[in-house]
């Protein structure tokens, strides 16, 4: 089976998604959030609102809708960009914790559900850093009957709470990110310059796939722009231009990723698997890790297993029954 270099990202990252309250509104209504605290993902299940970012013009929200916020500032929603806002932590404030749903008049004209998508620290960095402070996908785009139906069994999950629902919940929160991340990347030139940037250009998936299938090959440049049937200069101009990286860089960053999760759960020691990244002697490695990390592979792998405080499940939102938009 090919690489693919996406789901590897994904996997390193220890991706973890969940939505966690739900916003019924009926009527006049505008709620103002905080700057957003690592990734949020907010859903339209039905009706429409608007969103507005600080320094941009306000835009519509319509059923089917998705946004993944990151970074930015303070941002409102409502149903008129022209009302002042209140305070939406307030609002959410008196939500009783078993039953997170705020209902603003009687709920019946818009519904959303709101959530976090959480990526490790140290491995995130590469996707979390590129993403645009909002990617909004809207529901006619080309992906739209995808994206309807994984949002449709989201909803139903968490509403019929069956045996599983839990974990059903998760994964289809997961499928609607990864759904997410690749309509951005089909998006092309506006794509941000990074990986995620490589991950969606067709001429230079095939090196990328080869290094990551093989990340301990000594590979040189001539070997990877031949598997992009393309020249050596040609080549590394793209890639650089594309990614911002030469393509070796990025092979080394690769390989770094890879150790910081092989130091974190790798009970054989380094001397046994050093050499599958491409490193001849754990001295080697040793001196190449610190240079890029800031601290030698066993301060990384102490301070990476400290043992974490028990994280005690959120309880699953139950959403009132939905009614057919209008």
């Amino acid at each position: 089976m090919l690489a693919d270099p996406l789901s590897d990202l994904l996997r390193l990252a220890g991706v973890q998604t969940a939505m966690t309250g739900q916003l019924n509104a009926q009527g006049p209504w505008s709620l103002a959030f905080p700057a957003p605290q690592g990734l949020k993902l907010f859903a339209v299940v039905r009706g429409e609102a608007w969103l507005t970012l600080a320094g941009e013009a306000p835009r519509r929200l319509a059923s089917g809708d998705l946004m993944l916020m990151h970074r930015g500032g303070a941002y409102v929603i409502g149903s008129d960009p022209a009302l002042v806002p209140e305070d939406a932590m307030q609002r959410f404030a008196g939500v009783d914790p078993l039953r997170p749903v705020a209902c603003i008049g009687d709920g019946s004209e818009l519904t959303m559900i709101g959530g976090h998508v959480t990526l490790s620290e140290d491995c995130g960095g590469p996707m979390a850093g590129e993403l645009p402070v909002c990617l909004h996908v809207r529901a006619d785009e080309a992906e739209a009957p995808v994206l309807r139906w994984l949002l449709e069994s989201l909803m139903r999950e968490r509403g019929l709470q069956r045996p599983g629902h839990r974990l059903m919940a998760e994964q289809l929160t997961q499928m609607l990110f990864v759904q997410m991340l690749r309509l951005h990347l089909s998006r092309g030139q506006s794509v941000d310059c990074g990986w995620l940037r490589a991950f969606g250009d067709a001429r230079l998936q095939p090196a990328v796939r080869c290094m990551h299938e093989q990340p301990g090959r000594a590979w040189t440049l001539e070997e990877l722009a031949s598997a992009a049937a393309m020249s050596r200069t040609a080549f590394a101009v793209r890639f650089k231009a594309q990614v911002g990286l030469a393509p070796l860089a990025y092979l080394s960053e690769w390989r770094m990723l890879l150790a910081r999760r092989a130091l974190r759960l790798e009970e054989r020691p380094m001397a046994a698997w050093v050499g599958e990244l491409g490193y001849a002697s754990e001295s080697a490695f040793s001196h190449a890790f610190k240079r890029v990390v800031g601290m030698s592979p066993a301060q990384y792998r102490l301070s990476s297993r400290q043992p974490l405080l028990p994280v005690m499940p959120q309880p699953m939102p139950e959403p009132e029954p939905l009614r057919d938009a209008a």
